[in-house]
């Protein structure tokens, strides 16, 4: 029994993938993509459609913003937006409210319509009532050491930047909390493909 709620059609697994920043959630989910052939679903990409010219956030966020935070073509330039949200701590839970629950429902319906079997949510976020969207939820794991040395070597980060941002991101326990599964992720990729395949298959 898993804390997630079944979606109604029975044949369809949702699963959704979180974890913090070099935990390799982008690879778990390349890998059940490419091997599994799973329909997936960026919860980053949802939230930027929702914000562009015509969609359902990008009015309520211009009003809320001001038309200082458009590019010349009428388009939300994302750093302005992101100057605005970061120079007061309580724009950033104004504008999760308001988009998040959009976010929740575009992905509902794309994976109630998709036709695909295994449907993957990729989420860094924990969005309210986001563990209705799927039947379970798998947190990727990797030690802070891990992926610091991943975040220096994969994207040229300093070590104070990269500890900085891990430590800024929910905690290992409230991830832990949160899952139905966790995929320890601090070996090769055949040792990541062989723990996929067991929780696919029912594992732990």
């Amino acid at each position: 029994m898993t804390k997630g709620e079944k979606m109604a059609d029975n044949k369809k697994r949702v699963i959704g993938v979180t974890g913090g920043i070099g935990s390799g959630k982008s690879e778990v989910v390349k890998i059940l993509r490419n091997d599994y052939g799973a329909h997936v679903i960026l919860t980053d990409d949802v939230a930027k459609a929702l914000e562009e010219p015509g969609q359902e956030a990008y009015k309520d966020i211009v009003l809320m913003f001001g038309e200082e935070i458009l590019n010349p073509d009428g388009t939300i330039n994302r750093l302005a937006l992101s100057e605005k949200i970061f120079s007061d701590p309580k724009m950033l839970g104004i504008i999760n409210d308001l988009v998040h629950p959009l976010v929740y429902m575009r992905i509902k319906q794309e994976a109630a319509d998709c036709g695909a079997d295994l449907v993957v949510v990729e989420s860094a976020l924990f969005l309210e009532n986001a563990y209705k969207i799927w039947d379970e939820l798998w947190y990727v794991h990797s030690s802070e050491e891990v992926r610091v040395n991943r975040l220096m070597s994969m994207r040229g980060y300093p070590r104070e930047r990269a500890m900085s941002i891990i430590r800024s991101q929910p905690s290992e326990e409230a991830f832990t909390q949160a899952a139905d599964h966790v995929l320890y992720n601090e070996g090769d990729l055949d040792d990541l493909k062989g723990r996929i395949h067991a929780l696919l298959d029912g594992g732990t």
